[in-house]
């Protein structure tokens, strides 16, 4: 197979992956090409988010802190799944299937401040980063019960946890609301209520039971799999 072919297969692989359509082979065929692909597209999705916004910092309009994210959160995936895992996902694929679930970020570039209202396009921008936010943890959901065979607790689980204690994180040190509006594009100077405090709230309250629940199924599912192993 030619170079040329091997990223046409890539590209492809990723719209069937984007689209929930991906065959039982796409882990097995994970390469460079794939890799390359899903690191470019969160790099755009990164210089998207402020592209319209001249006031943003440079290092904000660089993309950087939306590729960094990917390597931050690959690792505290790849340590849940390791744990709790039939299967042990490598660090390597981990990280490029979560680059590959980083295509519907892309609605982020749409200008919406140009074509509405600053209240109405602040609204839209929530809109936007809760069905992305949806999307992004379907697809990961979809890795975790395809490639490594869990069960869709476990599943739930490993995905669920770090992600209620990033969220408790956020909001014990005050920064909840500042990363909720720049990932929903608000970080203008003249923003608006857009009811992030009521986002804020709600998701605290239930990130509380939810990774109290995750970490039990966590640690259950780690003692059966050592058990299973063993046997």
């Amino acid at each position: 197979m030619t170079e040329k072919q091997r990223y046409r297969e890539a590209f492809t692989d990723c719209l069937r992956f984007l689209t929930f359509r991906a065959d039982d082979k796409l882990w097995d065929r994970l390469g460079l090409p794939h890799f390359l692909i899903g690191f470019a597209v969160t790099w755009l999705v990164g210089i998207g988010r402020n592209w319209d916004f001249p006031e943003a910092p440079l290092f904000a309009k660089t993309g950087l802190p939306s590729v960094a994210y990917i390597f931050v959160l690959s690792f505290i995936l790849f340590c849940t799944s390791w744990l709790a895992s039939y299967e042990r996902l490598n660090y390597w694929k981990i990280l490029t299937l979560v680059a590959m679930t980083s295509g519907p970020g892309l609605v982020y570039a749409i200008p919406v401040e140009m074509m509405f209202p600053l209240p109405v396009a602040q609204n839209i921008n929530m809109w936007f980063l809760l069905i992305v936010a949806i999307w992004r943890v379907a697809l990961a959901y979809y890795i975790f019960i395809r490639a490594a065979g869990n069960d869709g607790g476990t599943a739930t689980a490993i995905l669920m946890t770090p992600l209620c204690g990033i969220i408790i994180g956020l909001v014990l040190t005050g920064r909840a609301g500042y990363v909720i509006e720049i990932m929903g594009g608000n970080n203008r100077p003249q923003n608006v209520n857009t009811g992030v405090d009521e986002i804020i709230s709600g998701l605290f309250i239930l990130a509380w039971p939810l990774l109290i629940i995750g970490l039990i199924v966590l640690v259950t599912s780690a003692i059966r799999s050592a058990r299973d192993q063993r046997a």
